[in-house]
């Protein structure tokens, strides 16, 4: 295959173009990819696939960096002339006092400069460490095998493979799912709680909004779910990813407060000083012949005027200023703060506005079950469930502390000593343990639960754990165990032995659930969770406590009704309904369709169980936080890739929006923002207290608006894009 060389507008075109018309541009072959020898070339041509990493500053050049700022040049300029002033010194006596001065000026400025320079070593060093920790590698196809190579020699046009679990290693147009499904979780780009479901199919580009495309995986993000084949369209600075690094890397570095003020009164001073040297040596020209001669009284009362003058500089001023600002660096490090540049700590104290992240930032980006509901013979049964965290416990760190079931599950605020009484939300644990595809595993370094693979589904399995199990006997037996290694998947455990899974109905995005066969004792059943709009649709009864009662229309209306209360009310919970079906007792994994377009029919004549309400919760220290800002009149705005509904959910709940209050001018969307001239955004950001669906640029600009106004931001998240 002769090389081609594909411009960037072809490249960026990839999303709108069919699979096929993908393939023909890039000039590949799915089933083979590149040839190694094609590869060579075109990496000529594209460069490798990283971020440029920037050389080591000078040590020169950080040593001058030092000297900057006005102040530290006045008494460097001072330690000159008083060295000058010593050398001319005619008094033998009074020669060795006249050196004192310079030497303690560049003392003095000399320790300023070495605690600056290496306090920028040492967070260089840190910095370069972090980024050495992991070498990106992915599997390619190349000359019609799979390789497994480093990220870097990836080129436009290579056709990968990545799994659940996987780095994307570039900006990829997914070309064929291989799974009958695939996830990517890509909160660090976009800020989106929740993973994405992508897809092979060609979108339409939209003009102005910038959009992330659902059939492209990018650079950095992670495939949560699936398996998936798809072509290399963007590397290095070219991807997304790089897009934001070279927006860093294009952000004018501004003094900070401190500096100018610094900066000021060095001026001030300076003009000053020139003026009382100058009305001492003018008003001493009649004195100028007392000395000898005129030349000579003219050098005497200059040397006068030059002294006072360098006795009216701070020379302490300096090393005060670094002391403090070290000082303040130690106590940031101690809280796990990295500090690369002195004046940033001062910067923080003079903060007027500070723009948050919410995934991961404000919220603790670990999905939790918040809402169970559940039909009883008085309507619809809602449980509220505890907890923030992955770890099934109240508690920061786990080292054993009992799971009560009383303490975790509620009804209108009083405790369920023995939730699974209901029959309804013993078969919602059951379709949460077994139709699920994620798993925990417990540090016991950190006690803490963490998640492997999906965030949802991980949830649900600890609420599983929270629920407990169907007797009295039995959760007395877990309330005593105290080693959470044993404790925390003891649930899901319980029920993985008893109900055997034999086969699966993948996820798709068509019909947006997925199922689970499962035999326990021969009783063999099909458990079902999915999109509660779309599930319902499916179920021809539901069950009401203990009892299988027909789904009427009216039922079915109180139903959705609820389910659009939670996911549009002021929690905007993400919901999942949850179904199961009796099938025969001679059911066996050959008879499962294995055509997903026959997955429907399978999970027909289903009865609803319920469904549950999901959140990534606030973190617990956050409400506080936002009063202390409010305090010190500190504003708080949260910019996040997330939806408005949701958003505005977790806003209320940290306090950041008062109960009943109207966000009307206070809580706006990316494409919104974007729709206003350049005045009516710098009017918005005085009164804005959210921005939803941003992108990594709105945040820039939206800083930009904001420093314009005269407030002095700071920016914080756990993302790239932040």
């Amino acid at each position: 295959m002769e090389s081609k060389n594909i411009s960037d507008a072809e490249l960026a075109a990839f999303p709108t173009l069919s699979v096929e018309e993908v393939v023909r541009t890039a000039q590949t072959d799915l089933k083979a990819g590149l040839s190694s020898e094609e590869a060579e070339k075109r990496q000529e041509v594209y460069g490798k696939n990283c971020l440029p990493e920037e050389p080591p500053t000078p040590l020169w050049q950080l040593i001058l960096a030092q000297f900057e700022d006005v102040m530290v040049r006045l008494l460097l300029a001072a330690a000159v002339v008083s060295f000058a002033l010593a050398v001319f010194e005619e008094d033998e006596e009074e020669k060795l006092t006249a050196y004192i001065e310079p030497l303690v000026i560049l003392a003095i400025l000399t320790v300023n400069a070495t605690v600056g320079v290496v306090q920028e070593l040492n967070a260089d060093e840190a910095l370069r460490a972090l980024l050495k920790l992991s070498a990106p590698r992915c599997v390619v196809l190349r000359d019609g095998k799979e390789h497994n190579i480093d990220a870097a020699d990836l080129v436009p046009g290579d056709v990968v493979i990545v799994t659940h679990g996987d780095q994307v290693p570039a900006d990829v147009r997914v070309a064929e799912v291989i799974s009958t499904t695939i996830r990517a979780d890509q909160s660090n780009l976009t800020g989106e709680c929740h993973s994405i479901i992508k897809h092979t199919d060609p979108v339409k580009k939209t003009d102005g909004q910038k959009e992330f495309y659902l059939n492209v995986l990018y650079s950095s993000t992670c495939l949560t779910y699936g398996k998936a084949k798809g072509v290399v369209m963007h590397t290095g600075l070219k991807t997304e990813f790089g897009a934001i690094f070279q927006g860093t890397k294009d952000t004018e570095e501004e003094k900070t407060p401190l500096q100018l003020k610094l900066d000021a009164f060095g001026e001030g001073l300076t003009k000053v000083i020139s003026v009382v040297c100058a009305f001492v040596w003018i008003v001493n020209i009649g004195n100028f012949t007392s000395k000898g001669s005129w030349l000579k009284g003219c050098i005497f009362f200059a040397k006068q005027g030059v002294a006072l003058a360098v006795a009216a500089l701070p020379e302490g001023l300096p090393a005060v200023v670094t002391t403090c600002l070290a000082l303040g660096t130690r106590r940031m490090a101690k809280k796990n703060a990295l500090v690369r540049k002195l004046p940033s700590v001062e910067t923080l104290g003079c903060t007027t506005v500070i723009c948050s992240d919410k995934t991961g930032t404000l919220t603790t980006n670990k999905m939790v079950v918040r809402k169970i509901c559940t039909l009883d013979a008085k309507g619809i049964n809602t449980y509220t469930v505890k907890g923030t965290s992955f770890n099934p416990v109240e508690a920061g760190k786990w080292t054993g502390e009992p799971v009560v079931q009383k303490d975790l599950v509620s009804v209108n605020g009083n405790g369920v000593k023995f939730p699974l009484e209901d029959g309804a939300l013993k078969d919602i644990a059951l379709v949460s343990s077994i139709c699920n595809e994620a798993s925990l595993s417990y540090n016991k370094e950190e006690g803490q639960v963490e998640r492997v693979n999906e965030a949802m589904e991980a949830a649900l399995r600890v609420m599983v754990e929270k629920l407990g199990l169907d007797s009295v006997a039995s959760n007395a037996t877990l309330e005593r165990e105290s080693d959470p290694s044993k404790r925390y998947l003891a649930c899901n455990n319980h029920w993985k032995a008893l109900y055997r899974k034999y086969g699966v109905l993948e996820f798709t995005r068509e019909r947006k659930s997925m199922g689970a066969y499962v035999d326990c004792n021969g009783k063999k059943e099909l458990f079902v969770k999915g999109a509660p709009d779309c599930l319902i649709e499916r179920c021809t009864h539901a069950k009401r406590g203990n009892d299988v009662v027909p789904l009427t229309p009216t039922l079915k209306a109180s139903i959705l009704e609820k389910y659009h209360e939670l996911a549009s009310g002021g929690e905007s919970l993400r919901c999942l309904a949850m179904a199961t079906k009796t099938v025969s007792a001679t059911h066996k994994a050959e008879l499962i369709p294995n055509d997903p377009a026959k997955f429907v029919e399978a999970e027909s004549g289903l009865t609803f169980v319920g469904f549950v309400g999901i959140l990534d919760p606030p973190r617990a220290e956050v409400k506080a936080a936002i009063k202390e800002c409010d305090t010190a009149h500190v504003r708080v705005i949260v910019i996040t890739g997330d939806n408005k509904d949701t958003a505005e959910g977790i806003c209320r709940e940290i306090g950041l929006f008062e109960p009943g209050e109207s966000t009307m001018g206070k809580s706006f969307t990316g494409q919104e923002f974007d729709q206003m001239t350049e005045q009516q955004q710098l009017e918005v950001v005085k009164t804005a207290k959210l921005f939803a669906r941003a992108v990594p640029d709105h945040k820039k600009v939206i800083t930009e608006r904001l420093q314009a106004n005269g407030y002095i931001c700071a920016m914080t998240g756990d993302g790239v894009n932040d």
